[in-house]
């Protein structure tokens, strides 16, 4: 629990408008925008790649439950072809209209806040990105009908829709 001190401070600094944190050893409450969010203060590092085969639900520490659909014809190469990633920097998603968009600006854009970032599963095949969460998907998902489900934890190993990034 914080002190009495530190929610004073806390709150002087959401009235001030500042970006306003206050951490314990277990929580952190943090503003970003127009909000105030409650996330663990130390989650577990997501792994760097996951195999994830159709219709598999893999629940990831941290992260929460993945689950790759397919609500057309499955593709033909699909065995053992896909895989899930996280952030790193440089990362950009190609377009339906052949352009590439980085995920810092899509990440600003969807307004998902900083510290979930580096949690949002990518769906990739191969060494191509195709999907970012369930928040947008190449044109060869889109084809393909592939889309990546996700339940995000609040908690450690929690695969509920808690706190998660809208």
């Amino acid at each position: 629990m914080p002190s009495s001190r530190q929610l004073e401070r806390f709150l002087e600094q959401l009235l001030a408008g500042q970006g306003a944190q206050l951490r314990t050893r277990e929580w952190t409450l943090q503003r970003y925008r127009q909000g105030v969010y409650g996330y663990p203060s130390r989650a577990p590092v997501p792994p760097t790649e996951l195999p994830l085969a159709l219709g598999q639900r893999v629940a990831v520490a941290g992260v929460g439950a993945l689950t790759l659909a397919c609500s057309g014809e499955p593709p033909a190469d699909a065995p053992g072809r896909f895989s899930v990633r996280f952030r790193r920097a440089g990362q950009r998603l190609r377009q339906a209209d052949g352009t590439h968009l980085s995920l810092k600006t899509l990440f600003q854009t969807l307004g998902i806040p900083p510290w979930w970032r580096p949690r949002v599963p990518l769906l990739f095949a191969g060494e191509e990105l195709l999907a970012v969460g369930p928040f947008r998907r190449a044109a060869v998902a889109q084809a393909r009908a592939l889309e990546l489900c996700w339940e995000p934890a609040l908690l450690p190993g929690e695969g509920t829709r808690q706190g998660a990034p809208r």
